[in-house]
C-alpha cells in the first residue's frame, strides 16, 4: 500500500510503496478509465528514524515523513515546469529544488488491462532538499537523491479485467471534529469475517489542516485484536461500543446511543501525531457513529443522526 493524495483525507494505511495504481474515471457502463499521469518520485532518510518520500504529479507535490505506522504529508501547488523538475516551497518547513537526471534503461511495466504499457525510469534527482517537521520530528539536507520518473498512459478498461471490488462485512465507529481550522477523523473497524490479515481490527487517525496555502495530513494507524473493539446492544443493531487500540494510540473511549438519537462518546483516549504529539480523539466537539454493515446509529460528520439512514456519509476533512 502507498500514501497517496489526501483527496479526502481517509487514510487506512501509511506504507509508501514504489507504484500505486492511480485515479480511477467514470466510464461507459461494464467499463472505467485509468487516466494517463506522470510522477516524479524519490526518497530519502531523514533525521529520528523518519523516511522522507517526495512526489510530484498533477501540479502538486507532496513531501511525505513516515515512520512505522504514522506519517505527516504536506501538500503544495507545483509551478509549471519541464517533467524533469522539482521545484516547491513549504512555507515555514523548507523548499524542494531539483532536477532529474535519468541513467539506465526505460523499465516497461504490465499494463493496467491491455492498454499501453507504463514506463519508468530510473535516475538520480539533484538541487536541494531542504525540510524541518514541527517541534523538529524530523529534519533532512540533501543535494543528491535516486529516484524515477513514471509516466503511464490512458486505458479503458472492463470492469470484468480487473475484477469486482467486494466490501468486507463488520463493525466500524467513527468520530469527528473540526476545531480552529483543523478536521480530526478517528475510525475503528472490526471485521466478522476471517478475511483481514495482520488480525481482524484496525484503527486509523487523520488530522488535517490548511496554513499559508499548504495542506497538512497527520495519520496513524493501528492493528489490533477484536477483544480491542467489543460491541454490546442487538445482534442486529449494536448500540454501545468500547475500543482501547495499542501505540501509536493511547488510552480507550466508549460509544453509546441513547435515546433521541443522541450519542455519548467519552475516555481518554488519544493519538500521538508526527508533528502535532498527543491529540484528544474524544470530547465534545466529536460527531460520534456506530456501524454495523450499513446499519448505523449515532451521528455523522454534518452532526444528522443516523436513523433511516443507509450508508455512513463523511464529509472530507480536507474541503472548506
Amino acid at each position: 500500500m502507498s500514501v497517496r493524495p489526501l483527496r479526502s483525507l481517509l487514510v487506512a494505511a501509511i506504507a509508501m510503496g514504489s507504484l500505486a495504481v492511480p485515479a480511477v474515471v467514470a466510464a461507459k457502463p461494464g467499463y472505467f478509465t485509468f487516466p494517463a499521469e506522470r510522477r516524479s518520485v524519490l526518497t530519502v532518510r531523514g533525521s529520528h528514524g523518519f523516511r522522507i518520500g517526495i512526489e510530484r504529479s498533477a501540479g502538486r507535490v507532496e513531501l511525505t515523513a513516515s515512520k512505522g505506522h504514522a506519517s505527516a504529508i504536506y501538500i503544495v501547488r507545483s509551478p509549471k515546469l519541464p517533467p524533469d523538475r522539482i521545484e516547491a516551497r513549504f512555507p515555514g518547513r523548507g523548499r524542494v529544488s531539483l532536477r532529474f537526471h535519468p541513467w539506465g534503461a526505460l523499465q516497461r511495466l504490465p499494463p493496467f488491462c491491455n492498454g499501453r504499457s507504463p514506463i519508468k525510469q530510473a535516475g538520480t534527482f539533484r538541487g536541494a532538499i531542504r525540510f524541518e517537521g514541527e517541534q523538529g520530528f524530523t529534519r533532512v539536507v540533501a543535494a543528491h537523491v535516486r529516484g524515477y520518473v513514471y509516466r503511464s498512459f490512458k486505458e479503458v478498461c472492463r470492469r470484468s479485467d480487473v475484477g469486482h471490488g467486494t466490501v468486507t462485512p463488520g463493525y466500524s465507529l467513527v468520530a469527528t471534529a473540526r476545531s480552529h481550522g483543523r478536521g480530526i477523523l478517528f475510525t475503528a473497524f472490526r471485521s466478522t469475517e476471517e478475511s483481514l490479515i495482520h488480525g481482524d481490527t484496525y484503527y486509523t487517525a487523520v488530522m488535517s489542516e490548511r496554513r499559508h496555502g499548504m495542506v497538512i495530513g497527520r495519520t496513524a494507524l493501528a492493528l489490533g485484536r477484536a477483544s480491542t473493539f467489543s460491541v454490546e446492544g442487538p445482534n442486529a443493531q449494536p448500540d454501545s461500543a468500547t475500543v482501547a487500540p495499542r501505540s501509536p494510540f493511547s488510552g480507550k473511549a466508549s460509544f453509546h446511543a441513547t435515546a433521541g438519537s443522541t450519542t455519548e462518546w467519552a475516555g481518554t483516549l488519544a493519538v500521538d501525531l508526527p508533528g502535532a504529539g498527543t491529540v484528544q480523539l474524544t470530547g465534545p466537539l466529536f460527531k460520534s457513529e456506530l456501524c454495523l454493515n450499513k446499519r448505523c446509529v449515532g451521528q455523522d460528520a454534518t452532526g444528522q443522526s443516523a436513523s433511516g439512514r443507509s450508508s455512513l456519509r463523511l464529509r472530507s476533512l480536507g474541503d472548506n
